[in-house]
């Protein structure tokens, strides 16, 4: 008798809720969703505008989080995994370069002096605590659509109260310095310019890890 194991899921989520209250009004967006993908399948979300496609992938790739359910990829339940755990989310613009963003000021600081080459482009909102971001783009000039995308990204994870057009500081990796004695994630840089952006997350994502600001 030939015994035929059967591969585990890619993606496993289970009975996902997701839950918006903002003055009073509850909104709910996810409600008992439930879905395997198997390696190799392609899976297409379809339905109406406002029934929850976005909020979906957005869990799925933890840029929000649910408000319970499970989500596993690879077997591993990432709706529990701690940050610390998570590598730097992973962002695509629609110039298909990659862009970076760290989680905590810890990941900002190996981001920028561990990952990053010298010649990538680093974005910041200006003058305020934020995520450092990367476009790598291994010495090529981004187009200006990337370097928007990544501004927004940069704009969006920062400490900006959620304004619109927020001051966002782009330079090369190799014109930002480590402060002496500073704490992981400050830095220095004096050659910049400076682009206004409004936060908005919504580019081409990596459904593996990137996450929810809160």
């Amino acid at each position: 008798m030939q015994t035929t194991h059967m591969a585990a899921p890619v993606l496993e989520v289970a009975h996902l809720e997701k839950v918006y209250e903002a003055l009073g009004n509850v909104t709910r967006a996810l409600n008992d969703v439930s879905f395997t993908v198997n390696r190799g399948e392609f899976v297409g979300i379809m339905g109406a505008s406002g029934s929850g496609k976005s909020t979906l992938l957005n869990c799925v790739s933890t840029i929000d989080s649910a408000t319970s359910g499970t989500i596993r990829i690879n077997g591993q339940d990432v709706t529990r995994m701690k940050q610390a755990k998570l590598p730097p989310m992973r962002f695509e613009s629609t110039d298909g370069y990659p862009i970076y963003v760290g989680r905590n000021n810890r990941q900002n600081d190996e981001l920028t002096f561990r990952l990053a080459r010298k010649d990538d482009i680093w974005c910041h909102a200006s003058k305020v605590h934020g995520s450092h971001v990367i476009i790598s783009c291994g010495g090529t000039t981004p187009p200006d659509d990337t370097v928007t995308q990544a501004a927004q990204l940069a704009a969006y994870y920062a400490e900006t109260g959620g304004g619109q057009n927020i001051p966002v500081d782009v330079t090369a990796v190799k014109q930002v310095k480590k402060i002496p004695n500073g704490k992981p994630g400050m830095v220095i840089y004096h050659t910049y310019r400076t682009v206004i952006a409004n936060p908005y997350p919504d580019i081409v994502v990596d459904a593996l890890n990137a996450e929810t600001k809160e």
